[in-house]
């Protein structure tokens, strides 16, 4: 399998791509590559091209854009995975699974038992963390598209403010998620180490929201939103 990179420019055949120092370094460093080897290139808006290495740099390197490879139109039904800040690495995980079960939104929610501080959620540099493992999840899973990463906000906010057509509810004490899903616009939203509180509860059921759980098994909190989302794409095909 080709070695795959994710850039931001705009993608056409014969252009020449001069990559930063921190991708010409995972290029050569990283993945050790060399001069006039073929790799993959993708816009995250839904194309791929064949892409030549013409100068391995360590700090500016040369690509040359070949034939596109695949394309694909955007999503039909879009899948929110509304996450409830988790602590240090759990919520890079969870970004990082997520992006590679197909999720096309992340949205992280200020829930109020997280134990994640709200102070600096909103700071760029934290945006950018995520921002480049969604890039990396992307490149490893063959995904077209890059999940919209949105910036942090609470679940009244979310709710009020996202369009969706179904909202699955992830809790303690529900029904467990059936195994048949419509295949519509579909917010997953899932709480924090500490569970949802009584006034989120009933937030989301103002809003519409439908109660779920994953059965009787105690999850990781970084867990429930794989699961979650495995179960969504098993109900709808894997497609």
């Amino acid at each position: 399998m080709k070695h795959r990179l994710y850039l931001s420019s705009p993608l056409k055949v014969g252009a020449l791509v001069t990559l930063d120092a921190e991708r010409s370094h995972y290029l050569t460093r990283v993945l050790r590559l060399k001069a006039d080897i073929e790799i993959l290139c993708f816009d995250g808006a839904g194309r791929e091209f064949h892409a030549y290495i013409r100068d391995a740099n360590t700090k500016a390197s040369l690509l040359e854009v070949g034939e596109q490879s695949r394309v694909e139109a955007s999503p039909a039904e879009r899948i929110h995975l509304a996450q409830s800040v988790l602590k240090g690495s759990a919520m890079d995980r969870a970004i990082q699974k997520a992006t590679e079960l197909g999720a096309t939104d992340i949205w992280p929610i200020l829930a109020q038992r997280s134990n994640a501080k709200a102070d600096g959620l909103r700071k760029a540099r934290k945006h950018r963390h995520w921002q480049r493992i969604i890039q990396s999840a992307s490149e490893q899973s063959r995904r077209l598209f890059l999940p919209e990463l949105h910036q942090p906000v609470t679940l009244a906010a979310f709710l009020t403010e996202s369009r969706v057509a179904q909202k699955l509810f992830l809790d303690i004490d529900e029904e467990v998620l059936p195994m048949v899903i419509p295949r519509q616009s579909t917010a997953l939203l899932i709480g924090p180490e500490g569970g949802w509180s009584a006034s989120e509860r009933e937030i989301a059921k103002t809003h519409g929201a439908l109660g779920f759980s994953l059965g009787e098994f105690v999850l990781r909190a970084e867990t429930v939103p794989l699961a979650a989302l495995a179960a969504l794409r098993q109900a709808w095909g894997w497609r």
